[in-house]
């Protein structure tokens, strides 16, 4: 299952790769200990473990919000030919926080492409 789609264990197998190379050695940490400790919340739960919500709606939003490949991902959902892409959208955003970045368009040859489609396509063409 994935993006609450059904998908065969090729699929989803495919669907793993691809995401891991897009992600690269990239994981969304929610938090750690120390970056909550600079941020002061000790002080103020110092005597329980509450988990603190307060400084964040959403804390896997904000480790989203780093994420160097926002646009590539969703490029790459709405590249997959065999799932309901607006579905998956929707549910990439709930889980993520991160929404489709409407990119400049560039037409070639009466056909158009995103200009994140162009870069990569230009990083694989110089990179060999």
């Amino acid at each position: 299952m994935w993006f609450n789609q059904q998908v065969t264990k090729t699929q989803a197998d495919r669907l793993r790769r691809e995401v891991r190379e897009i992600l690269k050695d990239w994981l969304p940490y929610s938090t750690t200990y120390l970056e909550r400790k600079k941020e002061g919340w000790h002080k103020e739960y110092e005597n329980n473990n509450k988990y603190v919500e307060k400084l964040s709606n959403n804390p896997y939003f904000t480790a989203w919000e780093r994420c160097p490949h926002k646009q590539e991902l969703i490029n790459w959902i709405k590249g997959i030919d065999f799932i309901d892409t607006k579905k998956a959208l929707e549910v990439f955003k709930e889980i993520t926080g991160i929404e489709d970045i409407k990119e400049d368009m560039i037409t070639i040859k009466g056909k158009e492409y995103s200009a994140s489609t162009i870069q990569e396509a230009l990083k694989r063409y110089v990179n060999g």
